[in-house]
């Protein structure tokens, strides 16, 4: 009797409370900086919604959306609120969408975890974004960000090319050191 029991328990259990829990979105601080494995200095400057502004070391600026996004490339533009209704993040959430009908995206927050890269070990949310072709364009890639939740911003990210090409090819990096003001 309890063998039938047992998978009926297992199926009523609540969910981790890790699952449960909603992440809000933040950015650094004013002030706080990164330096990253791609050669690259992040000054972050302001917070706009999801969006975080920052400096390059170049004294160029930059923006990063909802952790996983350019605000300024096609996809941070027409799919923005698809992106952004994954915040306040939990694990499990997901969200897909289509893009002028010849791309297919999803944006998934796979898990929390704890991360160490050379700026330090972090409490982080792993967020996949997979682009995938639709029809005949075969292309299958997808971007993992590992966003560390006491700092707002990816400590690390992995760009993976399943199948096709990129015309652009991101480049992988981890935050080697990170400033808090």
């Amino acid at each position: 009797m309890l063998r039938l029991l047992l998978p009926l328990l297992a199926l009523s259990l609540p969910l981790p409370a890790e699952a449960q829990e909603a992440f809000p979105f933040k950015c650094p601080a004013p002030g706080a900086t990164m330096t990253t494995t791609a050669n690259n200095t992040l000054t972050f400057t302001r917070q706009e919604g999801l969006t975080c502004h920052f400096k390059r070391a170049n004294n160029t600026e930059g923006a990063w959306m909802a952790g996983v996004v350019s605000p300024t490339s096609n996809l941070g533009t027409r799919n923005k609120g698809d992106i952004e209704k994954l915040w306040p993040a939990r694990v499990g959430a997901k969200s897909e969408f289509m893009q002028i009908e010849a791309w297919g995206y999803q944006v998934i927050v796979r898990e929390r975890k704890m991360l160490t890269v050379p700026a330090g070990t972090f409490d982080v949310l792993v967020i996949d974004v997979t682009t995938e072709g639709i029809r005949q364009n075969s292309h299958r890639s997808y971007g993992r960000f590992y966003y560390a939740l006491d700092f707002g911003y990816p400590v690390k990210y992995e760009p993976v090319l399943e199948r096709g090409n990129w015309t652009n090819t991101p480049v992988a990096y981890e935050a080697t050191a990170i400033t808090k003001p």
